[in-house]
């Protein structure tokens, strides 16, 4: 990605900036098929300026599937999900 001389593509900033729906965004950071550094610094941009729509769960080892990249055991996905979930009155706690 970092290599490439083409055209730009689509900014997805300004949409995301008048989002008012509450996103997650669970980003495995061992993704070889979406650049998460380019994603994480779109959504932390947006947070510095006060959008507060969109959360984000990074998972350290994680691959595009957000498995272990490794074979381990599998990243909290679910609970992260659902811990969010909880977070924005979709479902009830425990």
């Amino acid at each position: 990605m970092l290599a490439y001389r083409g055209p730009m593509g689509y900014d997805p900033a300004p949409v995301l900036a008048r989002s008012t729906i509450p996103t997650l965004w669970m980003l495995g950071d061992r993704d070889q098929s979406v650049p998460t550094f380019a994603s994480r610094r779109v959504l932390d941009s947006l947070a510095r300026t006060g959008v507060s729509t969109h959360a984000v769960v990074s998972f350290r080892n994680a691959n595009h599937f957000l498995r272990d990249a490794d074979g381990g055991p599998q990243p909290p996905v679910w609970n992260a999900m659902m811990s969010w979930l909880q977070s924005v009155g979709v479902v009830r706690g425990p």
